[in-house]
């Protein structure tokens, strides 16, 4: 990780900008500046470490990172996928535990780092910033139970329709639905529990079927209709 060298009014705007401290006073907000850096990492890096004790929260300004459990036979399991405006470290940093699992950039990406403590005392002065706080982490529970959810379907194309169902957006320009493949496609396959060659597999069969269009990372619903029958079978 490269630390960027920046006045500490530069990274309070950063943080002014960010859904995280939406209604944080400027004060607060600067006080939090001071123990605060941006950081650049490359795809590759490793943010944070399964295990290892983690004094920082971190926050999400450009990229993706992924966050991952190994096995002991060396096989990665992807958690969760984290993307603009998305954190970590919260539930460690309240519970004083080490991180539980490994983040690491799936692309260049650029982070905001908040010290623990730092963090912790400010959160306990603003009920805005605790709540925000805490709305990041029950939404990776939400989002990781529902990740769950997909890997217990019984077939491969089930897991597929079920994730594009849950992440597809409405196009209104286009009328139609639309999804971006938020990182690489092993990576979205290992968070469904199967193997990248049979992700694609099911992708090609889905298009050959004509129910969906794939075009590099970007997805298009053709057939609303037949979409929707096999995604809810």
């Amino acid at each position: 990780m490269q630390t960027l060298t920046f006045e500490n009014d530069h990274v309070a705007e950063v943080m002014r900008r960010l859904r995280y401290f939406k209604a944080v006073p400027r004060a607060e907000i600067k006080r939090l500046a001071v123990g605060a850096c941006q950081v650049s990492v490359q795809r590759g890096d490793v943010v944070a470490r399964q295990g290892m004790p983690l004094e920082f929260v971190c926050i999400v300004v450009s990229g993706q990172l992924k966050l991952s459990i190994s096995s002991r036979d060396g096989v990665a399991k992807v958690l969760a996928i984290y993307r603009r405006e998305d954190s970590f470290g919260e539930a460690q940093a309240l519970l004083d535990q080490p991180s539980p699992a490994t983040l690491q950039a799936v692309r260049d990406s650029h982070l905001l780092i908040v010290e623990k403590s730092l963090l912790l005392q400010e959160m306990r002065r603003n009920a805005a910033l605790s709540l925000n706080a805490m709305a990041n982490v029950s939404q990776g529970l939400l989002n990781m139970i529902r990740d769950a959810e997909m890997c217990h379907l019984r077939s491969s194309v089930d897991r597929v329709l079920c994730y594009l169902r849950h992440h597809s957006e409405k196009n209104a320009d286009q009328d139609e639905w639309v999804h971006e493949f938020p990182a690489l496609k092993q990576d979205i396959a290992a968070s469904l529990s199967i193997t990248p060659e049979t992700f694609s597999r099911v992708l090609r069969g889905l298009e050959r079927d004509g129910v969906i269009h794939v075009r590099g990372a970007r997805v298009r619903i053709i057939d609303t209709s037949r979409f929707g029958e096999l995604s809810a079978a």
